[in-house]
């Protein structure tokens, strides 16, 4: 999983229990209602648990309704403060994360990423096509990728702009990209680039249209022979 700049998503209800019972998710103001049926199916990645006028109140809310709730962080300074909030919580846990507009302010906060991961950051990476610039952190066989956008009119700056900072996307490393791209056509996912072209971390990449993946961006990568 790849922790990036800034993404909400919900996993889809039936419109029937929308409609009646109201809103899905623990956005930034309040709790949605949801039908009984639907309860195990939401989850919200993308909540601020600690702008809620009562975090604790609103803790035991989202486990009393069978919310699973991802609280994201947008510095890592904040991130044992939040994460106490949910404490005990089995439905909710906290993303450590760094807001990329506010990023070149706390570059000083990176070492905090090493502590709270136990693991330093083995890369960064300006990747000049995407106008990004990356940090990557490994544990375990998972990569943590950190963005920032290197212009005003970068890819991720406009991300941001548009929905804020959280979870970008999913990133899967593959053995044969160009096989998996064919196999997912197929399938009927669309393909955001025709061809694999070059990422940072020595990869290469292709995105899916979030549309097929329940509004997720997934990412393709395979290592450079």
């Amino acid at each position: 999983v790849r922790c990036l700049a800034g993404a909400c998503s919900c996993l889809p209800v039936d419109k029937e229990s929308r409609s009646a019972e109201g809103d899905v998710g623990a956005g930034a103001g309040r709790v949605g209602r949801l039908a009984p049926s639907a309860r195990r199916q939401v989850i919200d990645f993308h909540s601020h648990l600690d702008l809620y006028p009562d975090p604790h109140a609103t803790a035991r809310e989202c486990t009393d309704r069978g919310l699973y709730v991802l609280s994201v962080t947008t510095t890592p300074s904040a991130w044992k403060g939040t994460a106490a909030l949910a404490d005990g919580s089995a439905r909710i846990r906290t993303a450590l994360g760094l807001h990329p507009q506010i990023a070149h302010e706390r570059k000083g906060e990176l070492p905090l990423f090493e502590k709270l991961l136990n693991s330093q950051c083995y890369k960064t990476e300006t990747v000049e096509s995407e106008k990004v610039n990356t940090a990557f952190f490994r544990k375990g066989e998972t990569k943590i990728e950190l963005l920032e956008s290197s212009t005003p009119d970068g890819v991720i700056a406009r991300f941001l702009e548009k929905k804020g900072e959280g979870i970008h996307h999913i990133a899967f490393d593959v053995e044969d990209i160009e096989a998996e791209m064919k196999r997912l056509q197929k399938e009927g996912f669309v393909l955001l680039n025709e061809k694999p072209k070059d990422g940072a971390d020595n990869k290469l990449v292709c995105f899916l249209h979030p549309k097929g993946t329940n509004g997720v961006l997934v990412e393709l990568c395979m290592e450079k022979k």
